[in-house]
């Protein structure tokens, strides 16, 4: 994913982010998917990437409990 366009990387954040908040349950086999690819978007715009990052470390916290 590094390779990619700041666009191309946008728009996959905002995919994680829509899959997390309308179907936590169902992403909560990705988290750690969602994570690691998360590091790889480094031109995606970084208020998207903060907001997928705590989508992603509520995620985390909800499925260790």
């Amino acid at each position: 994913m590094a390779g990619s366009s700041s666009l191309t990387q946008t728009l996959a954040v905002c995919s994680i982010i829509a899959d997390i908040e309308t179907d936590a349950d169902g992403a909560v086999d990705m988290l750690d998917h969602y994570a690691a690819w998360l590091e790889g978007a480094t031109q995606a715009q970084p208020f998207l990437r903060r907001r997928a990052q705590r989508s992603i470390e509520a995620g985390l916290a909800t499925a260790e409990d």
